[in-house]
């Protein structure tokens, strides 16, 4: 055998060639001739093919005929060419396959390890866009009833899994996801078939629906990811698997029912069920559940109001459905089909749908986007919070007070005789805000006529006026009376003044000489005023304005005679802070800070977001608050009151304050009762001059209102206080009465300051009993509302024998002396002004009463006649 190879040894690692020279002996000539035939007919062999050296021709010479024709033919069939073709389409075919395994096995990598499979939150955790209610008290109960839906693109409202009927979640499953309780959150047979659509061009693709499950839908509504791409259905197939290994189906079934969109800004099936039934889910019947059903595939296309045909349809297409899969029973089923399905009109929706909020909605608006703003929040972030955060907010507002204030406010043809139209294009504004003694709002409203739109200007809380002689009981005499600067009677001269390089004077223009503080109140006077100022100081009127009655934009430039006596601020007031100041008059000086809602809280109730604290402060003393109501009673009653021709029921007490500023640009009036006290403003938004006026229309605006609020209330009086005392003052000096005093009247005074008279000597005569009050009047005659303002009114004679001090002259003096130049501004205290001298009169003397006898009552009720018409 080692003959039979060439160089068996060699390097190049070739195989070795066989010596083929006695292999060709043994060879016959014909054999070999064949051999010589066959490759010269053959195709030139590949340079390393058998042969090419003429080796191969000697293999062949070998072979025998039958081997030599049977490579014959086999050489023939291979090189036809099909035979080329189907070789050439095998091997695209694998490297295809292969090259496609290679892709999938890669892909599938990748999605498994790199496409984000997970939500990024649990679907207990999941934040959504939930509608906020604001929820009011029923009229005489104490049961809260939705009042107003608060949504922004989304309305919302959660409703668990329990309270969803049967019938609707079946419906849902039905229609949408028939094997959803049998699959893993993908449905494979609906994926390829919705494949099959999409390549195959079904035209009715309802014939199979689309490939996604309840679970995959869910996927999309919670991540909001559309992406018309095939890596979108990966990632939502991928979290769809992820979401039924972490959550039950009836986790994911009240997820889904709580998220679909239902059309008109409806998400979830309870706003929807609201929206177009007027009904919770709970209390749906079948067709109901069928209809909101129907609408799932396209929202606007069935929906029942625009398409109620397309609605029928589909809504019978999910009824055949339910049938079908045995949720329901032939007899249900033919009962649907024929029911008619009944919506409820928008004239019947309720009204927490009305999308126009009223103004005390958008006070509440305001009111708690302030308070977040307060907590650090943005005020973007403060509104996308009130909007989406499901909240519940119980506000403070009374519904049957509102209606009455609308009433009044919108109907502006039919009270005429209130709001009186002016000679010019553009008519005054007007606002009105109602609070209860314990700072709660609840009335208001920002503006006449129909309001426009939702957080428009509200003249009750937004606007800034100068509040006038409305400002005086505020800055200058409650505080100089809680400082022991002045009495009830204390008395000053009225007479022109200059302070601080401005002349002032009356509104009227007129001086009366000496003149008590009471009468002082009751007149609106400005020079009284302005000297008790001097008296108190710029640094303690301001203090009480700001500190006690919180009074913001109330600024350091304001420490002057006008803003501070006369109501020329900087900046001014509102109707809102105004009223709250004025309740501590009625409340024994506690003052609330006035709120539009008393709690909010989510979670159906279980967080508590905010609760208004029950801490009302003390402003003034409820000695100062008593002696004060008093006062400002005579402003109501009392014959030369500013307030005189206010009116609120028969037998009801009531106490009031007006005010006006330069050229008839703001007109107010400030009152109360023993349940409410209301303010009210009249003006132009710009600020310009009221012509033809011809008398006070906030007096009308606030008489018709507190009329209408306390019709219906039982009359009462004002609380009491054993700090005060009704006791009998000197007509001569203004201060406590004593046995010498020749003439003396009766006034209100804190029992721990009581200036004795220092005209005549003597001690102090005691507390009067309750048989000695102050005077009571009746009320006199309302007259016309168009009458003018200063024309005379005729009044009832006293019920009591004793005249007002109001009405009751001092002496006549010769001449009123020149006050002293003001002192500086002091931040003490100063002392009240030395008893004005007056010539001795000859009045009979009164017998002195008992030392330390009992304190009077509060003053019987009134009789006021009714308001005409």
């Amino acid at each position: 055998m080692d003959n039979q190879y060439r160089n068996p040894n060699r390097r190049d690692g070739r195989r070795p060639v066989p010596n083929t020279s006695r292999m060709r002996q043994s060879v016959p000539p014909a054999a070999r001739h064949s051999s010589r035939d066959i490759s010269s007919s053959s195709r030139p062999a590949p340079a390393n093919a058998p042969g090419r050296d003429g080796a191969g021709k000697r293999h062949l010479s070998g072979m025998s005929a039958a081997k030599k024709k049977k490579l014959l033919k086999r050489q023939k069939k291979k090189r036809t060419p099909l035979r080329i073709l189907g070789k050439v389409l095998l091997t695209v075919f694998l490297v295809c396959f292969i090259s496609g395994c290679l892709v999938g096995g890669v892909l599938a990598i990748y999605v498994f390890g790199y496409v984000d499979s997970s939500l990024g939150f649990e679907l207990s955790d999941m934040k959504l866009d939930y509608t906020s209610i604001i929820y009011v008290k029923r009229p005489g109960t104490d049961e809260y009833v939705e009042y107003q839906r608060l949504k922004s693109t989304q309305n919302r409202i959660w409703v668990n899994y329990d309270d969803m009927p049967k019938i609707l979640r079946d419906a849902f499953v039905a229609v949408e996801d028939k094997r959803f309780y049998e699959h893993n959150g993908v449905d494979w047979r609906r994926t390829s078939g919705a494949v099959a659509n999409m390549f195959f061009g079904q035209e009715d693709s309802s014939t199979y629906g689309g490939g996604s499950t309840i679970t995959q839908q869910l996927v999309k509504n919670l991540t909001e990811d559309k992406d018309i791409t095939p890596m979108r259905k990966i990632r939502e197939i991928m979290r769809a698997l992820e979401l039924e290994k972490k959550n039950t189906k009836e986790t994911i079934l009240e997820s889904y029912l709580n998220t679909i969109y239902l059309n008109n800004g409806n998400y979830g099936v309870e706003t929807a069920s609201n929206y177009f039934f007027n009904k919770s889910v709970d209390e749906l019947s079948l067709v109901e559940c069928a209809a909101l059903a129907a609408m799932t595939k396209e929202p606007a296309y069935y929906d029942p109001y625009e398409d109620p045909e397309n609605n029928k349809e589909r809504r019978t297409y999910v009824l055949r459905e339910m049938a079908t899969q045995k949720l329901i029973t032939q007899a249900q089923y033919n009962s649907a089909i024929k029911e008619e399905l009944v919506l409820v009109s928008s004239s019947e929706r309720p009204a927490s749908y009305k999308e126009k909020y009223s103004y005390f909605v958008d006070a509440i608006l305001d009111d708690m986007e302030a308070l977040f703003v307060s907590q650090g929040k943005t005020e973007t972030a403060a509104n996308h919070m009130i909007y989406t955060n499901g909240y519940k907010i119980y506000a403070t507002l009374d519904t049957e007070i509102q209606a009455k204030l609308d009433n009044i406010y919108v109907n502006e043809t039919e009270n005429s005789d209130i709001f009186r139209q002016l000679d010019t294009e553009v008519q005054p504004e007007s606002a009105v805000v109602v609070m209860d003694y314990h700072g709660q709002i609840v009335g208001m409203v920002g503006g006449r006529g129909e309001k426009e739109g939702n957080r428009t200007w509200n003249n009750a809380t937004m606007a800034y006026r100068q509040p006038g002689s409305s400002i005086k009981p505020l800055s200058i005499y409650s505080s100089g009376i809680d400082l022991d600067v002045i009495t009830y009677s204390s008395v000053y001269i009225d007479q022109r003044i200059r302070r601080g390089g401005v002349n002032i004077g009356n509104y009227e223009g007129t001086v009366t000489g000496p003149m008590f503080v009471q009468d002082a109140v009751e007149r609106s006077n400005n020079t009284v005023a302005v000297q008790v100022l001097e008296d108190l100081s710029f640094d303690s009127s301001y203090e009480y304005l700001t500190e006690h009655y919180h009074f913001k934009r109330v600024v350091p430039d304001d420490k002057a005679w006008s803003p501070l006596a006369l109501g020329a601020m900087t900046y001014g007031v509102t109707v809102k802070e105004s009223t709250a100041a004025y309740t501590a008059f009625g409340n024994l000086g506690k003052y609330w800070a006035p709120v539009t809602f008393s709690k909010i809280t989510t979670d159906n109730d279980q967080t508590v977001v905010f609760e208004q604290p029950e801490r009302p402060e003390q402003a003034i003393g409820e000695d100062t608050a008593f002696v004060m109501n008093q006062i400002l009673q005579t402003v109501y009653y009392g014959e030369s009151g500013s307030a005189l021709r206010a009116y609120v029921v028969d037998g009801m007490r009531a106490f009031a304050k007006t005010g006006t500023t330069d050229d008839d640009k703001d007109r107010w009036v400030i009152g109360g009762t023993p349940y409410y006290t209301a303010g009210v403003w009249f003006g132009y938004k710009d600020n310009s001059r009221m012509r033809g006026l011809g008398r006070n229309p906030t007096l009308a605006i606030w008489s018709a209102c507190m009329h209408a609020i306390h019709e219906e209330l039982e009359p009462k009086d004002f609380p009491t206080t054993d700090t005060a005392s009704f006791r009998r003052f000197c007509l001569v000096s203004g201060e406590l009465a004593t046995g010498n005093c020749p003439a003396t009247s009766i006034g209100v005074y804190k029992n721990s300051y009581l200036p004795a008279c220092t005209a005549h000597g003597g001690m102090a005569l005691g507390a009067l009993g309750t048989q000695d009050r102050l005077p009571t009047y009746t009320k006199p005659l309302i007259k016309d509302p168009n009458d003018k303002e200063d024309e005379s009114s005729s009044t009832a004679p006293p019920s009591s024998s004793e005249t007002p001090p109001s009405s009751q002259s001092l002496p006549d003096i010769p001449s009123v002396p020149e006050l002293p130049p003001p002192a500086p501004p002091s931040s003490e205290p100063q002392p009240p002004a030395p008893p004005v001298s007056v010539p001795p009169v000859s009045v009979p003397p009164e017998s002195p009463q008992s030392q330390g006898g009992q304190q009077g009552q509060q003053n019987p009720p009134v009789q006021k006649p009714p308001a005409p018409g």
